[in-house]
């Protein structure tokens, strides 16, 4: 273990401790849960690569999650996830709220949070368990394994809901720092403590579930700002964006039926060379499942992701090709706290042929 991974390893056990030693863990206001799975994957194709090819167990994330009620209006939240993506161990704050309730319409929030931007990310978060599924959809894959929208932000904003006769409404709005590009790694670096520029990022989302519908809910959002790109070899921004991403999506989540479908269209106006207009990055899935007796559930998702040629933001994150994926596989619930999942998923770049990944996940939450 090298001096920066045990830094990090230390610094997350201490993290640790000091939560349960400052609040207690016997308190009735205290919640906690932990998050954890392991997988195996393997590709009978030729032309998968050489790591498919081999098979490997992949450890997955550790996930601690806990709340802690102050009083019947302050909440504070934490996440925090042990993972190894790149096979080199990470501890990441992933959530750290503090939040105050006004009413139920409207609920002030401050801190590192998820992007509202959908339905399924702001629903199964960082635990396997609760996803029929053993991967996150392609286009809403964390910031270091690969998505194209942004999955955290450090900000502030106003969420609520409200119920009636006519069904349920709930909204989100607020304003967050930038999001910064790692142009050497290809990959979205949350802003934590500065910004790149003085515009703050502006989102917003929006749900209904209209009661004639029983229970299928509706809702769009959006996510407008600039974004930088840095890299190594330069001091100033390599990529400055105008970007405004406009997402859709459709729910219906209640057990024994699932069926999820998001499309976002990433307009990213590229201000380093302004001689075209702007260029659009697209992804969507679309997803079901049945669950038989509480115990068995298949499952099956399309997905697409397709970065437009030249696209500074959606190219540095994604690549140039198109990507398609189809997964099918089968939830089998051991308790209610634990299930195994066997998967198939074929996957296209580009024009390349298909290949064949067969994979497996044992997840478990306590």
């Amino acid at each position: 273990m090298n001096g920066t991974i045990g830094a990090k390893l230390r610094s997350g056990i201490l993290c640790f401790i000091l939560l349960i030693c400052a609040t207690g863990t016997t308190s009735a206001q205290w919640n906690w849960w932990n998050f954890y799975d392991i997988s195996y994957q393997f590709s009978p194709s030729e032309n998968a690569s050489r790591s498919l090819k081999n098979g490997a167990f992949v450890l997955g994330q550790y996930d601690l999650f806990t709340s802690y009620n102050i009083d019947n209006r302050i909440e504070v939240l934490a996440e925090l996830v042990f993972e190894a993506p790149g096979g080199e161990l990470e501890v990441d704050l992933e959530r750290l709220l503090i939040s105050y309730t006004f009413i139920d319409l409207l609920t002030l929030e401050v801190g590192r949070g998820h992007s509202p931007l959908g339905y399924y990310g702001n629903t199964f978060h960082h635990g396997r368990q609760l996803e029929s599924t053993i991967n996150r959809p392609l286009i809403l894959e964390f910031e270091d394994e690969g998505g194209l929208v942004p999955a955290h932000n450090v900000g502030m904003w106003l969420r609520g809901f409200t119920a009636g006769n006519a069904g349920v409404m709930d909204y989100t709005i607020g304003v967050a720092n930038g999001q910064q590009i790692d142009a050497d790694h290809g990959e979205l670096a949350l802003n934590l403590n500065e910004d790149d520029n003085p515009n703050k990022i502006l989102f917003g989302k929006l749900n209904l579930e209209p009661a004639i519908l029983g229970g299928l809910g509706i809702g769009g959002s959006f996510y407008r700002g600039k974004v930088n790109g840095f890299s190594e070899l330069s001091e100033s921004p390599v990529i400055d964006l105008d970007q405004n991403i406009f997402g859709a999506h459709l729910f219906y989540d209640i057990l024994p039926v699932q069926i999820l479908a998001e499309y976002y269209n990433v307009n990213s106006k590229d201000m380093l060379d302004t001689a075209k207009p702007s260029y659009n990055s697209t992804g969507y899935f679309a997803q079901a499942a049945y669950e038989f007796k509480e115990k068995i559930r298949p499952y099956a998702r399309i997905e697409e992701l397709a970065p437009e040629m030249g696209d500074p933001y959606g190219n540095t994150l994604i690549g140039t090709e198109d990507v398609q994926r189809i997964t099918g596989g089968v939830r089998f619930n051991i308790s209610t706290q634990s299930s195994i999942k066997l998967e198939a998923i074929t996957q296209k770049f580009g024009d390349n042929d298909s290949y064949l990944i067969i994979g497996t996940q044992w997840a478990v939450v306590f």
